[in-house]
């Protein structure tokens, strides 16, 4: 075999491994740190895989939801939506105490104000000030006095009871459920939480008047409340959005977890009625303190589930 042969050979041989090298240098990564910036690639299931980096997601339009139910097993901390599909736990958010959600051309500042047991975070500025305004003026007119789950007769139904002193009203006319900030309120949860309109209760906003209040309570269904289950599955989450704040007291208290928080207007606690097995998580149990003087409390309450809630 000639010299110049040899020399080819050499030559292509080399190549192909410098090209083999540059494909393993440049291949994505599972997990890379660039500066203090920690990117983490999650592969949706059935669906690409993408890259979220410092906790800015970017969330596109409904038509990338995927229609397929969630699974029932729920990770704790949230699971963190990319184009507003279901993905798994991100371990690289584990421990981040706070970061940014952009949801339909808006940034959401996100921050976790209690880690586990239950795992809560505040989403800011779901709302501007016109738009809870707006749900203030609907449901002020149709106010009555809120009510509780009675099961003393082994069937679920509602009664007034001193344990809850507040009034409220749900979002369930055609023409309150087209309200525009109703709407705007309930697409920012859903795609913060990866969930489909049909997983998600009627809005229910309430009034708490000074002295007004709701005692510690689950929001989670009994498991003898079958009439309820049955009708979407367990209550898996919970969003309460402050349309008004109290100018003193009105804070949401988690007392099995010692602790309580008191939520901005224009923003929304998030927290989990279940845990990471699917379980009921009895550290989700809150109340709603009262108002001081003089002050008052809006409220706008949503429960998710695993299914459609019919």
């Amino acid at each position: 075999m000639s010299k110049a042969i040899i020399a080819i050979q050499v030559a292509v041989v080399t190549a192909l491994i410098l090209i083999g090298v540059r494909v393993v240098m440049f291949a994505p990564s599972t997990t890379s740190t660039s500066g203090s910036q920690q990117q983490v690639r999650s592969t949706v299931p059935g669906g690409d895989s993408k890259t979220i980096a410092g906790g800015h997601l970017g969330v596109s339009s409904d038509s990338d939801i995927k229609t397929s139910p969630p699974k029932q097993r729920l990770i704790v901390p949230f699971e963190l939506p990319e184009n507003a599909k279901r993905v798994e736990w991100l371990p690289a958010y584990a421990n981040a105490s706070s970061g940014w959600l952009r949801i339909d051309g808006l940034t959401h500042k996100w921050e976790v104000v209690h880690e586990r047991k239950p795992r809560a975070m505040l989403l800011h500025d779901v709302l501007t000030d016109d738009e809870c305004e707006s749900m203030v003026n609907v449901a002020d007119k149709v106010l009555e006095r809120s009510s509780v789950i009675d099961l003393s007769t082994g069937k679920a139904r509602s009664k007034v009871d001193s344990y809850r002193t507040s009034s409220g009203m749900f979002f369930q006319t055609p023409d309150q459920e087209k309200e525009p900030a109703n709407m705007k309120y309930r697409r920012i949860i859903r795609k913060a939480m990866g969930l489909q309109e049909p997983w998600i209760e009627k809005t229910q906003v309430l009034r708490y008047n000074t002295g007004e209040y709701y005692k510690p309570h689950e929001d989670y269904f009994a498991a003898t409340d079958s009439l309820n289950i049955n009708r979407g599955g367990q209550r898996i989450a919970t969003s309460l959005l402050t349309l008004r704040e109290a100018a003193t007291g009105g804070e949401t208290e988690f007392p099995n977890a010692n602790f309580k928080v008191k939520v901005p207007k224009r923003a929304a606690i998030i927290f989990y009625d279940v845990d990471e097995s699917g379980a009921v998580e009895p550290f989700s149990m809150h109340a709603g303190l009262p108002p001081g003087p003089k002050s008052e409390k809006w409220a706008a309450v949503l429960w998710a589930h695993p299914r459609p809630f019919f």
